[in-house]
């Protein structure tokens, strides 16, 4: 069962991902949601700024465990796809969240604190790092490829993911999910091979 907090956050979260305006969202649409007094909200959240940087955090937090969930690793090919569609997943609700944010007349609203954020997406980062280490080492052992020579390796391996993806969410190429992810296998293997 819920806490009352969480279900605030959940009602909020809600808001986000059918992507209402910046501007629509309020505490009292929240709290209708939430099936609680809008009182109750102010008893968790002093404002809307507030409750909607508690709620990016939650959903920071919801997207690292998405992302970092125990692979099944049967092979390098399986775990690598099952490591980028949890990407793709990511993106794609987190460009909902970044809509909303920025939809609001003056941009994004809520004060950010930047060391918090830069420390996060250097934790998410090195955790992502290690995460495709452990299945290139995968691919190593099953003889796909050998050891990265080039240290640089990673940085291509890296663009090639995170730019198809871009490009797939904001609809930008007309491939399907298994063709997408059929290319960026290909492509990571032909860097990783080279």
């Amino acid at each position: 069962m819920s806490t009352t907090k969480e279900k605030i956050i959940e009602a909020t979260v809600d808001f986000f991902k059918e992507q209402a305006h910046y501007e629509q969202i309020t505490l009292t649409k929240v709290a209708k949601r939430a099936m609680i007094g809008k009182s109750t909200v102010y008893e968790h959240f002093e404002s809307k700024e507030a409750l909607i940087e508690e709620t990016c955090s939650y959903m920071l937090e919801s997207y690292a465990r998405t992302l970092f969930e125990p692979l099944e690793i049967e092979s390098f090919s399986s775990a690598f796809r099952e490591q980028i569609e949890r990407i793709l997943t990511v993106m794609k609700d987190a460009q909902a969240v970044v809509d909303v944010l920025f939809s609001h007349k003056q941009g994004l609203m809520i004060p950010l604190d930047s060391k918090t954020l830069e420390a996060r997406a250097r934790a998410l980062k090195a955790r992502m790092n290690e995460r495709f280490e452990m299945i290139f080492n995968q691919g190593r052992a099953e003889g796909r490829f050998s050891l990265m020579k080039d240290s640089n390796v990673r940085f291509v391996i890296s663009a090639i993911i995170s730019g198809l993806l871009y490009q797939y969410v904001n609809d930008e190429m007309d491939l399907s999910k298994k063709q997408l992810l059929d290319l960026i296998e290909q492509e990571c293997v032909r860097v990783l091979e080279g």
